[in-house]
């Protein structure tokens, strides 16, 4: 293992100076290994960074097709809404013009009662005169 930089070794004690040398990575004396070493950790480091970013436009992505479908189910449902309230209108002009119908029929109904009525009461009259 190599030796531990300067400013590790005034730790107080070997868990602070473990941690210092684990912060700093493996302290190396030699410049070209410290140099290695500070490439692999930007590689390292950059290819996370590559990862994260496809990740977050892979999110990024999944959710625009999921808004996509959710604007065209909201469109759906907005026309059968529309297409709804328009039988419900339909429906109560026909439930209004039914209930007039059915007035209409009622008094039919009572002319022709009365009618029938008169109808009797004249046939009655008449067959009492012939009697």
């Amino acid at each position: 293992r190599a030796p531990m930089s300067c400013h590790c070794l005034g730790k107080d004690s070997p868990k602070e100076r473990s941690a210092c040398v684990g912060e700093a990575g493996s302290i190396t004396s030699d410049p070209q290994d410290r140099m290695k070493e500070k490439d692999e950790s930007h590689s390292k480091l950059a290819t996370e960074l590559r990862n994260q970013k496809e990740f977050l436009r892979r999110t990024v992505e999944h959710q625009k097709a999921v808004i996509s479908r959710t604007e065209a189910s909201k469109q759906r449902l907005v026309g059968v809404n529309e297409d709804l309230i328009m039988k419900l209108r339909e429906t109560e002009q026909t439930r209004i013009m039914n209930e007039g119908t059915i007035d209409n029929l009622k008094q039919k109904l009572a002319r022709s009662e009365n009618d029938t009525e008169t109808l009797r009461n004249e046939l009655k009259s008449a067959q009492e005169l012939v009697a």
